[in-house]
C-alpha cells in the first residue's frame, strides 16, 4: 500500500495537483499540455484536464493486476509504469492529423519530454488513434498522450467504428484510396 501511495503522490505532483486534489494551473504536466494546446495544433479532449490522473482506487487496482502478471518485477518498478496513470488526449482535425501529431510531439520534445513508445492504433476497428508514452525527466514519471480525431474519440461511446482519418503512416496514394472508397 505504501508503495502505491508513494507512486500515486509522484504522479499527482507531476500532473500538477495540490495535495488537496485541486489543480495548480501554473505547474505540472496539465499546465504544460494547456500551453501546448495554445499553440493551435490540436485541442485537449473534453474533460482531459480533470481526468488526466487516474482515481487512486483505479491506480491501486491496475498496480495489483501488474503485480500478479509480473511477479519477477519489484513493486517499485511496476508502480511507475501503471498504464494510463497520467493520460492526455489531443483531438485533431482530420486534415491536419499527421501534421498535428508531429507539431505536438515537437512541442513536447522542446519542453524536455522524451518519447518512449508510439503505437499506431489505426488498424484497430474499435480504437483508432495514435498512442504515445513519454518520460517526464523533471518528475521521473511516464505519461501517455493520445491523438484522436473527433470521430475516433466519439466512436467507442456510440458503439460504432470511427470514420477513418488519414493514417499518419499512410502514403498520400493510400490515403486517397481510403477516401475514394468512402472511408
Amino acid at each position: 500500500m505504501r508503495i502505491a501511495e508513494d507512486a500515486y503522490d509522484r504522479f499527482r505532483a507531476a500532473e500538477g495537483r495540490s495535495l488537496l486534489g485541486g489543480p495548480d494551473r501554473g505547474t505540472g504536466l496539465t499546465a504544460a499540455m494547456h500551453r501546448i494546446e495554445e499553440l493551435g495544433h490540436g485541442r485537449l479532449g473534453a474533460g482531459t484536464s480533470e481526468r488526466a490522473l487516474l482515481p487512486p482506487d483505479v491506480f491501486r487496482a491496475r498496480l495489483a493486476d501488474m503485480l500478479r502478471r509480473h511477479p519477477d518485477r519489484t513493486p517499485e518498478q511496476l508502480s511507475m509504469r501503471v498504464p494510463s496513470a497520467l493520460c492526455y488526449v489531443f483531438v485533431l482535425e482530420d486534415e491536419q492529423y499527421a501534421d498535428g501529431i508531429r507539431d505536438i510531439e515537437e512541442a513536447l520534445y522542446t519542453r524536455g519530454y522524451q518519447l518512449q513508445a508510439r503505437k499506431n492504433g489505426w488498424t484497430s476497428p474499435a480504437n483508432r488513434s495514435v498512442f504515445t508514452i513519454w518520460h517526464d525527466p523533471f518528475n521521473d514519471v511516464l505519461f501517455q498522450v493520445q491523438f484522436h480525431t473527433e470521430a475516433s474519440l466519439d466512436a467507442p461511446r456510440h458503439g460504432r467504428p470511427p470514420a477513418p482519418a488519414r493514417d499518419p503512416s499512410a502514403t498520400p496514394g493510400q490515403a486517397e484510396t481510403v477516401r475514394l472508397a468512402g472511408g
